[in-house]
């Protein structure tokens, strides 16, 4: 496979995934924050775009590098920037604040 032809694919999936996270977390899901859009946590997508999934915790601190804030959102894309951090790699990195993580009084 040609370089172009490779990198054409990995964009295509890049797209395919960033599809499904806008289309499947607004369908079905729950939701930790109030939020002004329709925007559902779906684990289906979040265990399978590596935390991408946790949309609505994205709208409630889009500059946040850390989307799964309950026990069970895994969000492998905030493991590796820790990691990057421990190692030097990374820094000044950008989380929401505690009352911001979880709100229990949504309407769900």
């Amino acid at each position: 496979m040609s370089a172009s032809a490779s990198a054409a694919l990995s964009a295509d999936r890049t797209g395919s995934t960033l599809a499904a996270v806008s289309a499947g977390s607004g369908w079905w899901g729950y939701r930790n924050n109030g939020t002004n859009n329709s925007s559902r946590n779906n684990p289906i997508v979040g265990f399978l775009s590596n935390g991408e999934g946790w949309h609505n915790n994205h709208h409630a601190a889009p500059h946040s590098a850390r989307f799964g804030y309950r026990w069970w959102e895994l969000d492998t894309t905030w493991l590796t920037i820790g990691l990057l951090a421990s190692l030097g790699l990374a820094w000044k990195i950008i989380t929401p604040s505690r009352p911001l993580a979880i709100n229990e009084n949504v309407d769900r």
